[in-house]
C-alpha cells in the first residue's frame, strides 16, 4: 500500500559534552566491558514516563521523562498570524529553553544559548512536517518547552512531548511522532543514550517517526559514520521510536478515560 511520505529533513548537531569526568570514565570503563549504566542491554530503553494536562492554562500540554531528562510542553493556539506573516497554510513557533538548574554540573543562565536557538530549530522543522498545516490558515501554533533536567536525549523527549502536547490539545497532524538516539560507541550501538555515554560516542542518529506512515519527518546525525553504521544506527533508532510512539498512544488513551 501506498504511504503518505513527508519531506525528510537531514541536519547535524554538535554533541553536548556536561558530564564529569568521573562519570565519563567510569561510563567508559562500563563500556569497555560491554555493559551499561542501570544494568541495560544495549537496545533497551531508559525508563520512560509520559503524562498529558500538566499545564492548565495552555491548549494542550505533556511531561516526559527519559531516565533522569526531563521535559515539559505546552501548547497555545492558533493565534491569528501577525499582518506581515499572513499565510494560506499555518506555522508552527518553537521556543525552547532549559531551567537554570536543569544541569547536574553548571547553573545555566536565563540569556537565551546557541544551543536552545538549534534545538528549537530543529524542533520547528520536525513540527512543521507533522502538523497539518493546510488546516489553519493564516495562523500559528505556539509550542514552548522547558527542560527541567538534562541527562541525555533532550532533543528526542521534547519530540516525544511536543507530539503529545498538540495532540492532547487535539492539533491535527499527519500521526503522533516519536524520537529515538543511537549512540555509537566502541563499536557498539547504544539505544536511548544518557549523557555520559553520549560523551564517549563516536557518532549519532536521532529519529523522529511516524509509525502508522512509516515515514521519517526528521533525522539527525552526528559525527564521522560509514553508510552501512548509519543504516543500522538508523534501524535501531526506529525500533525504539517505534515503542515509544506505544507508550505515547497509551498515555493519550489515559488521559481520555473518564473518572469512575
Amino acid at each position: 500500500m501506498e504511504r503518505m511520505r513527508n519531506e525528510l529533513s537531514v541536519a547535524t548537531v554538535r554533541p553536548i559534552l556536561a558530564a564529569t569526568k568521573e562519570e565519563n570514565e567510569a561510563t567508559s570503563k562500563l563500556l569497555l566491558e560491554g555493559k551499561r549504566t542501570e544494568d541495560r542491554a544495549a537496545n533497551q530503553l531508559r525508563k520512560i514516563f509520559l503524562k498529558t494536562g500538566v499545564t492548565t492554562q495552555a491548549r494542550g500540554s505533556a511531561y516526559v521523562e527519559f531516565g533522569k531528562t526531563k521535559v515539559i510542553c505546552s501548547v497555545f493556539g492558533p493565534r491569528t498570524a501577525s499582518k506581515s506573516g499572513f499565510s494560506d497554510t499555518g506555522r508552527v513557533e518553537v521556543d525552547l529553553k532549559y531551567a537554570t538548574f536543569s544541569s547536574r554540573h553548571q547553573r545555566r543562565t536565563f540569556q537565551t544559548t546557541s544551543e536552545e536557538k538549534e534545538i528549537s530549530s530543529l524542533l520547528t522543522q520536525t513540527f512543521q512536517s507533522s502538523v497539518i498545516l493546510d488546516r489553519y490558515p493564516k495562523s500559528v501554533i505556539d509550542l514552548y518547552f522547558l527542560i527541567l533536567e538534562d541527562d541525555g536525549g533532550v532533543l528526542s523527549a521534547a519530540i516525544t512531548a511536543g507530539s503529545l502536547a498538540l495532540a492532547h490539545g487535539a492539533i491535527e497532524m499527519f500521526d503522533l511522532t516519536a524520537s529515538c538516539s543511537v549512540s555509537r560507541v566502541n563499536e557498539t550501538n547504544l539505544l536511548d543514550p544518557t549523557e555520559a555515554e553520549q560523551n564517549q560516542q563516536s557518532s549519532s542518529v536521532t529519529v523522529a517517526y511516524h509509525s502508522s506512515l512509516e515515514s521519517i519527518p526528521q533525522i539527525i546525525h552526528g559525527g564521522e559514520i560509514s553508510v552501512s553504521s548509519f543504516q543500522q544506527l538508523t534501524e535501531l533508532a526506529i525500533d525504539g521510536a517505534v515503542k515509544i510512539d506505544g507508550l505515547m498512544r497509551k498515555a493519550l488513551a489515559k488521559s481520555l478515560t473518564p473518572f469512575p
